[in-house]
């Protein structure tokens, strides 16, 4: 009997052994010509994790509505003297999207790039251009001030119908509700499987201490 729990016991700790090898809680390792290179697996589940936190989603949950009625507040409750304000606010806003974009393909590598919301995001972030005067006036230049000629009449027509087509894509934005929606509740289910995974884990240490306990010293 006792030699029965002494397999046992062996059993037990070459399995809690192998699963503490397996996680991936350095930041970095050292190989064997004594050099230093970085866990990329570390980093990208820290990015991972950031990126589908409860702050991070409602950030960007925050921003997709913005850029969503803004425009329209803007014109409807607001001077022309702010539209520098909301210019800065835009920019910010695609700053973030665009960080978000590049932080989420290297954090997920295998699901995110290239992948339906990988172009949803993109196409997001791109048809608010139009939104930030600072930006759009760059591209096609002071419509005001040209009006008055057959050129300027010719460049603010093109304008009017890009504007249109962009506001059109805009609303793909509505769908990034739905992706923010449905990364938050994968973030919870694997929050959840994590606090599973650490329950098993504890269960199974504190087996192990129980059995060395009841067979005493060797």
């Amino acid at each position: 009997m006792k030699e029965q729990q002494t397999a046992q016991l062996n059993y037990l700790i070459k399995k809690h052994n192998e699963q503490e090898k397996e996680k991936p809680n350095k930041m970095a390792q050292t190989t064997k010509e004594g050099s230093f290179r970085i866990n990329h697996s570390f980093f990208r589940i820290k990015l991972a994790t950031f990126v589908d936190s409860n702050w991070t989603v409602g950030f960007m949950t925050l921003i997709t509505i913005y850029a969503l009625f803004f425009d329209d507040i803007k014109i409807l409750f607001f001077p022309k003297s702010d539209d520098d304000i909301f210019n800065g606010i835009t920019l910010f806003g695609m700053i973030c999207f665009a960080i978000e974009i590049m932080i989420t393909s290297y954090a997920k590598p295998d699901e995110y790039p290239f992948s339906f919301f990988f172009y949803l995001d993109i196409i997001s972030t791109i048809s608010m251009i139009p939104d930030c005067g600072w930006i759009w006036d760059a591209i096609i230049g002071d419509t005001e001030s040209e009006t008055t000629s057959a050129t300027g009449l010719a460049k603010t027509s093109r304008a009017g119908r890009v504007t249109r087509i962009i506001r059109v894509l805009r609303l793909i934005r509505l769908i990034r509700i739905v992706k923010l929606y449905k990364q938050k509740q994968i973030a919870d289910k694997k929050r959840e499987q994590h606090h599973t995974n650490k329950q098993r884990r504890n269960s199974k240490a504190r087996a192990i201490i129980n059995l060395n306990k009841q067979l005493g010293p060797a």
